[in-house]
């Protein structure tokens, strides 16, 4: 199957570069590995072909601080965010569990 990642998450990763042009994308990631596919993640394509999520590499020395990033984007409540993770933690959006709060 050929899939795309959401229009969103192009925006936001082409802000990142953007900003920090010069980052460490060792770790970006986009659609799942073999792993991924065996499980429910949204690194997977959805019935759109779609993939709703998006890895950046926490490279504060280059620009991108990923755990500040997260939580800007925690503060924004954007009603696109699903979920963010970032240090060992989860925060859903509106739609899910404890809406806005980080939890392990």
């Amino acid at each position: 199957m050929s899939w795309r990642l959401a229009r969103s998450l192009v925006v936001l990763r082409q802000q990142v570069n953007d900003l920090s042009p010069n980052r460490s994308k060792v770790s970006d990631g986009t659609v799942g590995d073999l792993a991924h596919s065996r499980r429910k993640s949204e690194h997977n394509p959805d019935s759109k072909g779609r993939v709703r999520a998006l890895d950046l590499t926490h490279d504060p020395a280059h620009g991108v601080d990923s755990h500040a990033l997260a939580e800007a984007l925690l503060a924004s409540r954007d009603p696109r965010i699903l979920y963010i993770i970032s240090r060992g933690r989860i925060a859903s959006g509106a739609g899910g569990k404890q809406p806005w709060s980080w939890r392990p």
